[in-house]
């Protein structure tokens, strides 16, 4: 399974690490340069950022970082649509666990009938799926806050890719957001990278850009809005897979 690590071309210390991280192990990977919002995105990406909607319902505009990330992201999913194969996509702060390598050799197995499945711990509300080679596949209830490695299959690409005409929202929250594209994600125990709090992506480190406080309301109406949506996405999908496991 191809490996691609997302980094910013002159990010020469990050790359460095990656580099012995993965000379310790029997795997190979492809550094994908990242798109640096600070200096524009490229033009077909850039009228897909809908600000107008940002700064009404979610309290700020994208930050350029943000942006950057989102369309290294994307970038990915068409090229993953493109080799028509699963692939491996990682942001250069990722740290491995002691089940890295384990788990990396199973990858082909933990996505087999998944079409996202990421990489790092998350603490939301779960809900276990099964067991495969030791790990623990679980439901993600919400899978926000990181993007920092996830294994993706072509069929997932493509429901992102078809949804992201528009973009409403950082990446992690519409990778996690599933009432907006029928992607689902799942997660696995242990897991096999982690994001060290104190090493943000460089593609995103920045001060973010705030708006009114009158827009505060529209904000928390849209919050509950989304929740609902997700609530209600999230519980078709659990009845869904448990009538499987009782078929």
């Amino acid at each position: 399974m191809r490996i691609f690590v997302i980094s910013l071309p002159d990010a020469t210390e990050r790359r460095e690490r990656v580099k012995r991280i993965f000379s310790e192990t029997n795997y190979q990977f492809t550094f994908f340069d990242a798109v640096n919002g600070r200096e524009g995105l490229p033009e077909r990406l850039e009228r897909r950022v809908n600000d107008t909607y940002r700064k009404v319902f979610r309290s700020r505009p994208l930050s350029p970082g943000e942006k950057g990330c989102f369309a290294s992201h994307l970038l990915l999913w068409e090229k993953c649509l493109e080799l028509d194969e699963p692939i491996v996509l990682l942001e250069d702060d990722f740290l491995p666990t002691e089940s890295f390598e384990n788990a990396f050799s199973q990858l082909p197995l933990l996505i087999k009938d998944l079409e996202y499945l990421r990489l790092e711990k998350r603490t939301s509300k779960w809900f276990p799926i099964n067991s495969v080679g030791g790990f623990e596949r679980r439901f993600l209830f919400d899978n926000s806050c990181g993007t920092t490695g996830y294994v993706l299959t072509p069929q997932g690409a493509q429901k992102l890719l078809q949804h992201s005409e528009e973009w409403l929202c950082a990446v992690d929250n519409y990778i996690s957001e599933s009432f907006r594209h029928g992607m689902y994600s799942f997660n696995i125990s242990p897991p096999a990278i982690e994001a060290p709090h104190d090493m943000g992506s460089l593609i995103q480190c920045e001060e973010k850009t705030r708006v009114p406080l009158y827009f505060k309301l529209t904000r928390e109406l849209n919050r509950f809005y989304r929740f609902v949506r997700m609530t209600v996405s999230n519980r078709q999908f659990i009845n869904k897979l448990q009538n499987r496991v009782s078929d």
